[in-house]
């Protein structure tokens, strides 16, 4: 079904462009907005959709405003300003809705839903999992929070660029459980990788390893699959998601468990492992590149 209101999209990046693109090539009305201009004019270059000059211009033109941003502070800033900066906020009118679909706190989403709430402007957030490879053929995971009207209404939108829309309950709730599956994706990652570097120490054939844990259902699971065989062992190092951002979702985690007065001993430990590798080999390289923190702490590579 085609959403026929108008839609606005702040973040063309990495995964915000092909993001976009689906709900152009699906005759969307488009607005998008970003500070790169030079990746704005491509944008409008490549599909029919229009660009905003300011972020105020941008709320004013459309229904519906989807944010893609690096974090939640970020998020903020573009929605409320500080002092006479631009925002969304300037054009934002009772009756029009924001998503998020960046990864945020879900503490900061709840903040600025209560403020947007007061304004009688709806709020949304739907992070999104799958990487750069599913933003392209509109295939991602949406997990999903706030109220079940307002989802309706945009089911249309989150139908074009996703394949799975999850509810996950009420503002808040979809960024909450988007950092507790990429802890899970990230602790899993490692243990894997922990476990086979020292495996191949004690002298086990990494192959019959890899076979043996396929075949086990206590070892079996997608970062085995998707990222130690098929891009770990590979060498190929290409999941689709930097370091810093997984990173950036454990150290969120890490800060809601604190602020809840959670125990979480493998959050924190986590959160630090993760922190230390990507300082060794870089914000910027796949999450896989990991592996490598491990090969040479043990001195045991992996690669069949």
């Amino acid at each position: 079904m085609k959403f026929e209101k108008e839609v606005g999209f702040v973040g063309i990046g990495k995964m915000g462009y092909p993001m976009a693109a689906q709900l152009a090539n699906s005759g969307v009305s488009l607005t998008v907005f970003d500070m790169d201009l030079d990746r704005t004019n491509k944008f409008v270059g490549e599909y029919d959709a229009k660009s905003a000059a300011s972020l105020s211009e941008l709320a004013e033109a459309v229904d519906v405003v989807i944010t893609m941003l690096p974090d939640g502070e970020i998020v903020k800033q573009a929605v409320l300003g500080e002092g006479n900066t631009d925002c969304l906020l300037d054009g934002l009118i009772p009756g029009k809705i924001l998503i998020d679909s960046s990864t945020s706190s879900p503490l900061q989403t709840q903040f600025l839903a209560k403020k947007l709430q007061k304004l009688k402007i709806n709020m949304l957030d739907a992070p999104v999992a799958g990487g750069v490879v599913f933003a392209s053929d509109g295939s991602l995971d949406i997990t999903v929070g706030g109220a079940q009207d307002i989802i309706e209404f945009c089911m249309p939108i989150f139908d074009i660029i996703g394949k799975s829309v999850i509810y996950c309950g009420d503002i808040g709730s979809g960024h909450a459980m988007k950092i507790l599956n990429n802890f899970i994706n990230a602790n899993s990652l490692i243990s894997f990788i922990e476990a086979l570097t020292i495996g191949k120490r004690i002298g086990l054939d990494l192959e019959q390893m890899i076979n043996s844990m396929k075949l086990a259902t206590t070892g079996r699971n997608n970062p085995l699959e998707k990222k130690v065989i098929s891009q770990i062992l590979s060498r190929k190092f290409n999941s689709g998601m930097a370091m810093e951002l997984l990173s950036k979702d454990i150290r969120i985690l890490s800060e809601v468990a604190d602020h809840l007065g959670c125990t979480a001993p493998l959050i924190s430990q986590c959160n630090n492992l993760w922190d230390i590798a990507k300082t060794e080999i870089g914000n910027l390289e796949d999450q896989t590149n990991i592996a490598k923190y491990w090969e040479e702490k043990n001195s045991a590579k992996l690669e069949l």
